[in-house]
C-alpha cells in the first residue's frame, strides 16, 4: 500500500470514530486540512465525477467546503478558513467583511440584538463584538447547526442560535431585545431567477417583522439590494430614520434601511459609503429636493470631478456639488468641473488635460494626440464602441475620453489623464 492510500485509509478509520460527532465536526479535523490540501488545487468538476467511496469524508459537504474556502477568501479573509460551510449559497448570500463590521457598528451600545436572518452567521458575528447579547435565527436546521458549531469554534459565547423562522420566533419567544437586523432573502421560490428588489416583497416579510417587534425593540435594520427604488422604499415605510447606500471599489453592493419603532423621523439622512483599497470614503447628507447647479463647459487645466457609485445610488450628486462648489456640464450628465482641487470629494477627480468637439478638424487632432484610452460615453449619442471607431484609437492607455453633450446641446470630448488626482 503506497503512502497516499495509506493516508485515505487513516482518514475512513477516523471517519468511523466521528460517527457520533456532530456532522460539520470533521471539518476542524486536522486530518479533513491535510485531505483539503492534497485536493486543494484539483479541478472542481472533475471531483464532482467521483463515486462518493473515493472520498474519505461526506463528499457533498467536503466539496462545499472547498467550493466556499475559494470564494471566502477574498470575501471573508478573516473567518474563511475558521468556520463550516452548510450549503454552497451561503458564501453567496453572506455580507462581505468590511460592509458585516459596518453593519455591527450601528448596533454600538445596545444590550441585546436579535439577528432575525443568520445564514453564514458573518453579521451575527461581527455583531456580537458590539453588544451584550445576540440571538441569531436561521429556518435552517444545517443552517442553525453549522452556525451553532462556528460561534463556539469562534469563541462567541454571547451568541444563542435558534432553529426557527423569523415570524414564528417573534410570535413564540420572548421578544426581549432593544433592536434587530434582517437581511430577508429575495429569492421568492428556488428558481435561482426569480427575485424581488422591493423589501416590502421579501421573505421574511419586512412588514411582519415591524408589527411582531415588541415595544422594547428600537429600531430594526434591514439590508436590501442595491437595485432597490429608494424613493418607494421610503413610501412603503414612512419610519425610515437613515439609509446607507455600500460600495465596495466604487461597485454598489447594498443598501441600508434603519426604520425607527415609535416615532416617525422629521429628516431622513443617507450615508454614502465606498470602500477604496486604502480606506473607507464617507459622505452623508439629508434628504431633500436636490438644488439647482450652475453650468459650465469644461476647459483644459480644469479637474473633472465623477460621483462615485454611492453618491450615485443615492442621487446626492447634485448635492455634493453645491457643498464643493462645482459647475455641472449639463442636468442629466453627472460630471461636474472645477479649477480648484478638493481632495475630500466623494467620486474620481481626473485632471483635464484638452478638450474637443466632434468637429472633423477636432477629431483628426484628438486622433493624432493618443493612440489608446478608455472611453466613457454620458448623455452622448453614441456608445463607446462607436466613438472608439470614429476616433481610430485602441482602448486602454494613459488617458481617459468622456464624451458629453453641455448644456446649450455642444457635444465634447474631455479627455483627461487616467488616474484619480487625489491618489497621486
Amino acid at each position: 500500500m503506497n503512502s497516499l492510500s495509506l493516508f485515505y485509509s487513516k482518514i475512513r478509520n477516523l471517519v468511523v470514530s466521528l460517527h457520533k460527532m456532530n456532522s460539520f465536526d470533521f471539518i476542524f479535523t486536522e486530518e479533513f486540512e491535510k485531505w483539503l490540501a492534497e485536493i486543494r488545487a484539483t479541478d472542481i468538476n472533475r471531483l464532482r465525477l467521483k463515486e462518493a467511496s473515493a472520498f474519505p469524508f461526506d463528499k457533498g459537504l467536503s466539496l462545499t467546503q472547498l467550493e466556499c474556502r475559494r470564494k471566502a477568501g477574498s470575501k471573508i479573509p478573516e473567518l474563511a478558513q475558521k468556520i463550516a460551510y452548510p450549503t454552497k449559497v451561503s458564501i453567496e448570500q453572506c455580507s462581505s467583511q468590511q460592509p458585516a463590521r459596518m453593519h455591527a457598528s450601528l448596533f454600538k451600545g445596545i444590550k441585546k440584538v436579535a439577528d432575525l436572518t443568520c445564514g453564514l452567521g458573518v453579521d451575527s458575528y461581527y455583531i456580537s463584538q458590539c453588544v451584550e447579547q445576540l440571538a441569531s435565527i436561521d429556518a435552517s436546521p444545517v443552517v442553525a447547526e453549522a452556525a451553532t458549531l462556528n460561534f463556539s469554534k469562534l469563541g462567541c459565547k454571547n451568541i444563542t442560535v435558534v432553529n426557527d423562522t423569523a415570524e414564528h420566533f417573534l410570535q413564540h419567544h420572548d421578544n426581549d431585545f432593544d433592536a434587530a437586523f434582517v437581511d430577508p432573502s429575495r429569492r421568492l421560490t428556488d428558481d435561482r431567477n426569480v427575485r424581488t428588489i422591493a423589501i416590502a416583497d421579501t421573505v421574511p416579510s419586512v412588514s411582519k417583522i415591524l408589527s411582531l417587534l415588541s415595544e422594547r425593540c428600537r429600531f430594526l435594520i434591514v439590508k436590501a439590494s442595491p437595485m432597490v427604488d429608494i424613493s418607494q422604499t421610503i413610501r412603503d415605510f414612512p419610519s425610515i430614520s437613515d439609509i446607507w447606500v455600500l460600495s465596495v471599489k466604487n461597485e454598489c453592493k447594498e443598501l441600508l434601511f434603519k426604520i425607527v419603532r415609535h416615532n416617525i423621523p422629521d429628516n431622513i439622512y443617507i450615508h454614502c459609503i465606498n470602500y477604496a483599497a486604502d480606506k473607507a470614503h464617507s459622505y452623508t447628507a439629508q434628504r431633500r429636493k436636490q438644488p439647482e447647479v450652475a453650468k459650465a463647459k469644461p476647459e483644459k487645466g480644469a479637474y473633472l470631478y465623477i460621483p462615485n457609485s454611492s453618491v450615485m445610488k443615492a442621487g446626492l450628486y447634485d448635492d455634493v456639488a453645491e457643498k464643493f462648489a462645482l459647475c455641472a456640464a449639463a442636468d442629466n450628465s453627472h460630471l461636474y468641473f472645477s479649477h480648484a482641487q478638493h481632495p475630500d470629494y466623494p467620486g474620481n477627480i481626473m485632471e483635464i488635460a484638452d478638450v474637443f468637439s466632434m468637429s472633423k478638424a477636432d477629431v483628426k487632432r484628438l486622433s493624432k494626440s493618443i493612440e489608446a484610452a478608455m472611453i466613457t460615453c454620458r448623455n452622448f449619442p453614441m456608445k463607446p464602441e462607436e466613438l472608439r471607431k470614429r476616433l481610430k484609437i485602441k482602448d486602454g492607455g494613459t488617458h481617459h475620453i468622456y464624451a458629453t453633450t453641455t448644456y446649450d446641446n455642444q457635444r465634447l470630448l474631455i479627455l483627461c489623464l487616467n488616474r484619480n488626482v487625489t491618489s497621486s
